[in-house]
């Protein structure tokens, strides 16, 4: 109904599988009892002509493979827990994911503004060069107005100054 009304061009679909270093369920429980639905979803929402973006801000590392098989296109949350390049490595690129910064960490009283920066430039550094990552809090945001400005204004600055970088090096 919402593709037919709405006609969305994605669909943000949210489902946390795990916690912050483990699985709710052993894989193959999970593949067992979520998976099968998970692809229902997935292919519905694919045969509606949408792109299924799914949240899960936990560590779901054991299970990117199987969302590729579900037919995810974005993994959304992606935490700093799970190893990511490994992650873009065993999902060969094909896994686009959006996170990698430690929101956790940042979102503190008292963080130094360089220890905020230094954690977004070590996300970018670490998980754009593979290409198909967006650096982000998984909640996208700090809860606290000042941690939250600086790590926006870093985000937007090293952001784009990584991109120019990219770019010069792609003309080469």
């Amino acid at each position: 109904m919402v593709a037919r009304e709405c006609k969305p061009d994605i669909i943000f679909y949210h489902d946390d599988w795990g916690a912050k270093k483990s699985l709710f369920l052993p894989p193959a429980v999970w593949c067992d009892i979520i998976k099968p639905l998970q692809k229902e979803i997935a292919d519905t929402i694919h045969e509606c002509g949408m792109i299924y973006m799914h949240h899960s801000d936990c560590f779901c590392q054991p299970l990117a493979p199987d969302m590729l098989d579900i037919g995810i296109d974005i993994w959304q949350g992606v935490i700093p827990q799970n190893d990511i390049v490994e992650i873009q490595k065993v999902t060969e690129g094909k896994l686009a994911m959006v996170g990698g910064v430690d929101g956790p960490m940042l979102d503190v009283e008292g963080i130094s503004e360089e220890a905020i920066r230094q954690e977004v430039r070590r996300a970018i550094d670490t998980y754009c060069p593979a290409g198909r990552f967006y650096p982000t809090i998984a909640n996208s945001r700090c809860f606290r107005q000042w941690n939250n400005q600086i790590y926006r204004d870093e985000l937007e600055k090293y952001g784009h100054e990584f991109a120019r970088r990219q770019r010069a090096e792609a003309c080469l």
